[in-house]
């Protein structure tokens, strides 16, 4: 079924009640779940979706109906902290909807409109320390899919 996903490996567990609410590890991806395309309001599901690369697809599915997630509709906000070498990074996500992603707060990609699963890159320096990745995502009908992972392009 849908909900938490173990290890980035597609597999999932339906959620509901207090399951609704997960404590999650900065180095986990933490995923807030509306039922709305916005973000707005408190998320119905908070979980951890993981510490590998992300990959979310549901299919027609919902994230969580047991929470009072919808199948259409619904948006994520998925971030989490990376410690990787220094050097400059090829972001790749794949989505069907809208996305927006930022790499220490700078907007990196910023598709947010309704589409079919489509790829986008970017190139961003990483430099020593800690990292914060934030992947915005909104599901309007149909498929939902969204998918996040970088390779190192160059050193320092």
């Amino acid at each position: 079924m849908y909900g938490k996903n173990h290890g980035g490996h597609g597999s999932w567990e339906t959620l509901s009640g207090s399951n609704c609410y997960a404590t999650v590890p900065s180095e986990h991806w933490i995923g807030k779940y509306f039922n709305n395309t916005e973000h707005t309001g408190d998320p119905l599901i908070v979980r951890d979706d993981g510490d590998n690369f992300l990959n979310f697809d549901i299919g027609d599915g919902s994230p969580g109906a047991a929470c009072g997630v919808g199948a259409d509709n619904f948006s994520v906000i998925w971030y989490r902290r990376i410690n990787v070498p220094p050097g400059n990074y090829r972001f790749t996500v794949t989505v069907d909807d809208g996305v927006r992603l930022r790499v220490d707060g700078n907007l990196v990609i910023d598709k947010w409109f309704v589409q079919a699963p489509t790829t986008y890159t970017a190139n961003v320096y990483i430099g020593r320390g800690d990292h914060i990745i934030a992947l915005d995502y909104f599901e309007a009908g149909g498929g939902a899919l969204a998918r996040l992972n970088w390779t190192p392009i160059s050193g320092p």
